[in-house]
């Protein structure tokens, strides 16, 4: 099961979460393709985060503003198409992996937590198939100029309004969740409940049975050690 599996993570001012996060991934998956990409932020150290944990690195262009659209989710999707797998899993650095996934999920869609009340998948931990990714990419959704007129795309999603006009508007980033689900719902590509992720924006919630795969958000990683501790 493990090989149908490649990892995918954006890295930016967050070397020590990631050098964290990835310790406890490789744990559970030690060999599979890991994909590391820093939004502008080339910092000396992540070639050699990526050496430590036998990963691929790429110093990105910093494309999380408005003025790019949809761009860095389409830049994510090329990168994980370059390879194949049955499953791409992108995740944050304050994502944990507690175990392996027992049974892995089945269709052409996007699986993960689902926002209350929509059909948005939470960003902390987001696993898409092979052929959703593909439709989505090969779609070129997220390079549409549509995404530059947030206020009438993804902004028009958003149960919130302050907070998508804080995001846009204050603090001119796109909100990726949003952007990701409004590509979703353009091309058709179903985003479903996938028991084994649990993610919200908020904390994440008990696991101490591992009834979970994984839990997102960790904002204190002193709380979730490894053995030994690593750092960089």
């Amino acid at each position: 099961m493990s090989d149908e599996i490649s990892f995918y993570m954006q890295l930016y001012h967050d070397l020590d979460r990631a050098d964290w996060a990835l310790g406890h991934l490789r744990k559970h998956y030690p060999t599979q393709r890991v994909i590391l990409l820093s939004d502008g932020d080339d910092n000396p150290n992540y070639p050699q985060l990526a050496q430590k944990h036998n990963a691929e690195y790429t110093a990105g262009e910093r494309l999380y503003g408005v003025e790019h659209g949809g761009k860095i989710i389409h830049r994510m999707l090329a990168h994980m198409l370059e390879k194949p797998a049955k499953f791409y899993i992108k995740m944050d650095t304050d994502t944990l992996f507690h175990r392996p996934f027992h049974k892995l999920p089945r269709g052409p869609h996007v699986f993960g937590t689902l926002e209350p009340g929509t059909g948005s998948i939470q960003g902390g931990c987001v696993l898409l198939s092979q052929k959703a990714a593909q439709k989505l990419y090969k779609s070129k959704i997220y390079e549409s100029p549509a995404l530059l007129d947030w206020a009438n795309s993804w902004g028009r999603l958003h149960p919130y309004p302050q907070m998508a006009y804080k995001a846009a508007m204050i603090d001119r980033k796109i909100c990726t969740d949003w952007v990701f689900w409004w590509g979703c719902l353009q091309q058709g590509v179903e985003t479903r409940e996938y028991k084994e992720i649990y993610s919200t924006w908020t904390q994440a919630v008990p696991n101490p049975d591992l009834a979970l795969a994984v839990t997102h958000p960790h904002k204190d990683p002193a709380a979730h050690p490894l053995e030994p501790v690593t750092t960089l």
